[in-house]
């Protein structure tokens, strides 16, 4: 008869209950994973949404202002065009057409010249008048649906700005749910390792005794994003932690040059919090490499481009297994100088 796994075993003795099947232990851990997994998924697609909605809603609020800006325009020409209208009546309410046959007659011998002039003069003006008083129609007509146009566009950026508000509303509430729920069956997983770990403690009389002072760089294999266990995280001073690998390659290069560290493994509920704070600018729980361990934040000149921590880190932090990603470039998706991520 084959051996039940120990794990299964020490629960069994724990529990003081019937031994649950074989493989139970890991189907705990897929259901965990694929919780997670289908959280995150939701939650990129709800982001992509957000982000698609504020590009909308920045292109419509934009629109608005540009109608607005050119209603305003139209206004000033209209009034232009006013004033000038009024110029030229005014002018030929001073210079009535005289009568050409009474002033041919009763004139000199240039009195029948001076009346045409002065006719000619007035259908002058007349024109004028006329193609003044259609420009400011046109200006007052284009003036009128600029104006419409930006109070129809403000009202769509307002209801807009509302659908956005709900949507991060809707993303900040599925994370804190989705990490109150996948913290919950993490921890239950830690509470069976840690029995597990305890068992083969006691059954081991011949072991050795672990050093308090080392890092064991346990496996993270099967491990969400967010939950790798202690075992598989390293220190690197200061409270922060890496995957054992990553923890190693930081420390031979802070060996080289001290680096200031203000950030490192991320868990999920961190994460969270980060995320609702900034749903669109932060990533997606689930998703952050700070979540697999592998990801740095620094410090100490390392969060400005051009400085000399920063300049170094991009000449040698490749011989450590350390780089820059892309998107944090300068001219990337989201720059950030201070964030580096191992590669090994």
């Amino acid at each position: 008869m084959r051996a039940l796994p120990l794990f299964v075993l020490t629960v069994a003795l724990l529990s003081g209950t019937a031994v649950p099947p074989a493989g139970a232990a890991s189907s705990s851990l897929a259901d965990l994973r694929a919780d997670a997994d289908r959280t995150t998924k939701a939650l990129v697609a709800g982001t992509t949404r957000l982000e698609a909605d504020r590009g909308r809603l920045t292109a419509v609020q934009r629109s608005a202002v540009r109608a607005r800006r050119d209603a305003a325009a139209a206004e000033r020409s209209v009034a232009v065009s006013r004033r000038r209208l009024g110029r030229v009546v005014a002018a030929a309410y001073r210079q009535p057409a005289p009568d050409d046959v009474l002033l041919a007659l009763g004139g000199g011998s240039g009195a029948l010249q001076d009346a045409l002039v002065a006719r000619a003069d007035l259908d002058h003006v007349r024109g004028d008048e006329q193609d003044l008083l259609r420009v400011a129609t046109a200006d007052s007509v284009r003036a009128r649906t600029l104006a419409r146009s930006a109070t129809e566009l403000e009202g769509e950026a307002r209801t807009r700005e509302r659908a956005v508000a709900r949507e991060v509303a809707r993303l900040q509430a599925l994370a804190s749910s989705a990490q109150k729920r996948l913290q919950a069956a993490s921890d239950r997983l830690a509470r069976a390792d840690a029995a597990r770990r305890d068992a083969a403690a006691r059954a081991d009389r011949s072991s050795r005794p672990v050093d308090l002072g080392s890092c064991s760089g346990g496996s993270t294999d099967g491990a969400p994003n967010g939950f790798l266990p202690g075992s598989a995280l390293c220190p690197i001073g200061g409270g922060h932690r890496l995957r054992a690998d990553a923890a190693a390659a930081f420390l031979r290069m802070d060996a080289v040059r001290h680096l200031c560290v203000t950030d490192s493994y991320r868990s999920y509920a961190a994460q969270v919090s980060v995320y609702r704070r900034k749903p669109s600018l932060a990533a997606v729980p689930g998703t952050s490499n700070h979540g697999r361990g592998v990801a740095l934040d620094l410090g100490c000149g390392a969060e400005r481009f051009g400085s000399d921590t920063y300049d170094w880190l991009k000449a040698n932090a490749g011989r450590f297994g350390w780089h820059h990603p892309s998107w944090a470039e300068p001219g990337g998706g989201k720059p950030e100088p201070w964030h580096w991520e191992y590669v090994g």
